[in-house]
């Protein structure tokens, strides 16, 4: 190839650099765990008592993380939560860690991270640690499965 055939290969301005997406924000202790008083409703108790370890686990570090976020401003106001995307829900033992999750607050969609652990008996969390980070794009619900309305 002679100079100038190469010369048509290289661009006439540098390319951009491709800037990676944000990383998620990384999970902060939780000061005081909120979900205590849900957890200790007979017909809560009673309704998680009939769930397996890995189901009850899911559901008491989801009451949680909402709470968690109801609690982290006074102006934001969730109604719903996805705990995690696809891949995004890891259960060890006691231990739930959750990415890619969403929650909801005056129609407005968010991310959320958090890790969870439970007692022995799956039934109350002894350590929480979550974050919220960006808006969701609304372009991006319907394939996250996030409700619109």
């Amino acid at each position: 190839m002679t100079p100038d055939e190469q010369a048509a290969f290289v661009p006439a301005k540098p390319a951009v650099p491709v800037t990676k997406p944000d990383p998620e924000p990384a999970p902060k202790a939780a000061k005081t765990l909120y979900a205590r008083n849900i957890l200790a409703d007979p017909r809560v108790r009673g309704a998680l008592g009939r769930l397996s370890p890995e189901k009850r686990i899911v559901q008491i570090c989801g009451i949680e993380a909402l709470e968690q976020a109801r609690h982290s401003s006074a102006s934001f106001r969730p109604d719903l939560l996805k705990g995690f995307g696809k891949n995004g829900g890891l259960i060890a033992g006691p231990h739930l860690s959750a990415r890619g999750g969403a929650v909801r607050s005056r129609g407005v969609w968010r991310e959320i991270t958090f890790d969870c652990t439970v007692n022995a008996a799956f039934d109350a969390i002894t350590s929480f640690r979550f974050a919220i980070g960006d808006t969701i794009p609304r372009s991006d619900w319907a394939a996250r499965g996030l409700a619109a309305d």
